[in-house]
């Protein structure tokens, strides 16, 4: 059977963007419930059945986040669904990474929440006026979801002995927090609307990352303690590590990434934005645009 162009898009964005991640975590059967002696032996019928449960679970949570948002089931919110479904199979694949386990629909409905509160909120920042269309005000949204993955994974990994809800609630403030204030110091007055969500996105994403880098380094450093040490370590505060050195590394790296910034050099006159062809026909970046070929270092 000949596939039609938009079915032949359809199955491949299918396959990139929903199976693969989820085939990858399969394979990789990764967590501490990994060894499990209860769990099913890794064989390739078995692996078939996790990742038809697995699929089940993206396609749970994603009716659950659209209907959060307030769509319902007409053709005119397919491309926000299909990037709802998009963002919930990294999810799953991520969750399953760190726990071997599906992401049960009780832990979502506590965390999915949370995480959609790190999104920024769009008619705010925009000062929109006038009706938008639904998909430019909500998917900014759907990638601050997709940008708080890494952060729940580290959580299900290592939540410093309290409850995850409570931890994730903590981090998004936080990245919130700075999100707003690197672009605050970051923006010129010159700026219009919609670069300035693209900046907010990008940056979001950029602390989503470097802070799972320095919740995984302070999860390592306490578990290749020695027991006794370790035990001790805990014990000292109320057997609830402290998050100050995640927060100090954070805070390092995020520097770091600030030296970089301010290291950049745009010659006068660059033009950054992609020609039409190119910029219709995709690979360009989050944002539409590409560094100039002159762009150097200070």
């Amino acid at each position: 059977m000949t596939l039609s162009r938009a079915q032949l898009m359809v199955t491949l964005t299918a396959f990139r963007d929903l199976a693969t991640p989820i085939l990858n975590a399969v394979a990789e059967t990764g967590g501490p419930n990994a060894d499990d002696p209860e769990r099913p032996e890794k064989t390739p019928e078995n692996n078939a059945a996790i990742f038809g449960e697995l699929l089940q679970n993206v396609g749970d949570l994603a009716r659950q986040v659209t209907n959060q948002l307030g769509f319902d089931e007409t053709s005119r919110y397919d491309g926000l669904r299909w990037e709802v479904s998009k963002t919930m199979a990294q999810l799953v694949a991520s969750y399953f990474r760190a726990t071997a386990m599906p992401m049960p629909a009780a832990r979502a409905e506590e965390l999915l929440p949370i995480m959609q509160s790190a999104a920024p909120m769009v008619p705010e920042i925009m000062g929109v006026t006038t009706p938008q269309p639904p998909t430019e005000i909500m998917l900014p949204q759907v990638r601050a979801i997709n940008h708080m993955i890494p952060v729940l994974s580290a959580i299900a990994r290592f939540a410093f002995g309290r409850p995850e809800a409570e931890v994730m609630a903590e981090i998004s403030a936080k990245l919130l927090d700075k999100n707003h204030e690197l672009v605050n110091s970051l923006l010129p007055d010159d700026i219009t609307p919609k670069e300035r969500v693209q900046f907010e996105d990008g940056i979001l994403e950029a602390l989503g990352k470097i802070y799972a880098e320095s919740h995984y380094a302070e999860m390592d450093r306490l578990l290749d303690m020695p027991p006794d040490e370790r035990a001790k370590y805990v014990q000292g505060y109320n057997n609830k590590p402290p998050m100050e050195p995640v927060w100090q590394a954070f805070d390092l790296r995020v520097g770091m990434l600030m030296a970089l910034i301010n290291s950049i050099n745009v010659p006068d006159g660059a033009n950054m934005d992609l020609p039409e062809d190119e910029r219709a026909g995709g690979g360009s970046t989050s944002g539409g645009q590409k560094l100039a070929p002159k762009m150097g270092m200070r």
